[in-house]
């Protein structure tokens, strides 16, 4: 009977041991995300966008992508008011004057209340027209950026 109280008591202290570790050495969601704030600015009117860039998962699995009329640091949008783009896809942009161009792979509902000062034109591109801009950064040579 000693030895299994022995046996026990040292299993019980294991299993503590490596659940104390398992929390120092396990990163936490803050440790796991990626955010970016991109602030355009019309040299017309000095009106403003903001693109904001989140990815997150332990995998870098999760992005969402999403133009605002207000900087957001909760990198949370308003679905009324924010063009939104969910998904791995790269969101590419450039901006001509107060307009702002984005090529994506799938396009936004255009919000109802978007209060930007720039304009925002999508255009959704194809499979090959996506590749084709990523492959060997040709969307550099097209002027073009991409959110990140």
């Amino acid at each position: 009977m000693e030895g299994f109280k022995y046996v026990m008591a040292t299993l019980g202290s294991f299993i503590v041991v490596v659940f104390l570790l398992a929390l120092l050495f396990i990163p936490g969601q803050d440790d796991l995300t990626t955010h970016n704030i991109i602030e355009i600015n019309s040299p017309v009117d000095g009106g403003k966008a903001f693109i904001h860039f989140k990815n997150w998962g332990i995998s870098a699995d999760h992005q969402r992508v999403f133009i605002s009329g207000k900087k957001n640091e909760k990198f949370v949008p308003d679905e009324s008011a924010d063009y939104i783009y969910n998904g791995l896809d790269a969101v590419y942009y450039k901006q001509r004057k107060d307009t702002l161009f984005i090529y994506c792979a799938i396009v936004s509902a255009v919000p109802v209340h978007y209060s930007g000062g720039i304009t925002v034109v999508q255009t959704g591109l194809g499979d090959a027209e996506m590749m084709d801009l990523y492959k060997d950064n040709n969307y550099l040579k097209k002027g073009l950026r991409v959110s990140q």
